[in-house]
């Protein structure tokens, strides 16, 4: 007997209707992978040798400091759901990111957990890494959450329980 999509409880993403597609523009992308590179010229003119270095170490430290507070998140709240995360260096995902499909509501608990619990762990960080330390890595910082918080936004209106799928030119929402 063939159940409806509603009643079946273990359908795959190919069950799943396409809801909503958020195209990536080339211009955009290309401005995105730019900016980067004139943060790091502005804070080594603003901050000299030591704007230079946490420019270029930025990077790999926010990193590591996004993707520990993704595996907190999903050990917290869905341990199945960390096989489908991954680290990639695809612009504009950036570091530990979806490599598959899913859950919408995962996702957007992630990203905003990443977001706001980096910025407050570069606050405490503050006395210690000085103002062009600071600077350096809340820009890496905003740099690698600004697409996934950008998604969050655009899909606020649709249900928690649908899944999202990141590709390099386009985004898709899917649901049931």
């Amino acid at each position: 007997m063939r159940q409806t999509l509603q009643e079946q409880v273990n359908a795959t993403v190919y069950q799943y209707r396409l809801i909503s597609k958020i195209d990536i523009y080339p211009r955009l992308l290309q401005v995105y992978k730019i900016t980067p590179f004139l943060f790091i010229a502005i804070e080594s003119i603003l901050f000299g040798w030591s704007g230079l270095l946490y420019g270029i170490i930025g990077l790999p430290l926010v990193s590591l400091l996004r993707f520990i507070l993704n595996r907190l998140t999903l050990l917290r709240v869905d341990n199945y759901q960390r096989q489908r995360w991954g680290w990639s260096i695809t612009i504009p995902y950036m570091g530990y990111s979806p490599v598959s499909e899913v859950k919408f509501g995962l996702y957007r608990k992630t990203e905003r957990t990443m977001f706001w619990i980096g910025l407050c762990v570069l606050g405490a960080l503050f006395p210690w890494i000085r103002q062009s330390g600071f600077f350096g890595l809340l820009l890496w910082h905003l740099w690698l959450a600004i697409p996934g918080l950008i998604i969050c936004f655009k899909l606020r209106k649709q249900h928690y329980d649908g899944v999202v799928k990141l590709d390099t030119e386009n985004i898709s929402y899917y649901h049931r």
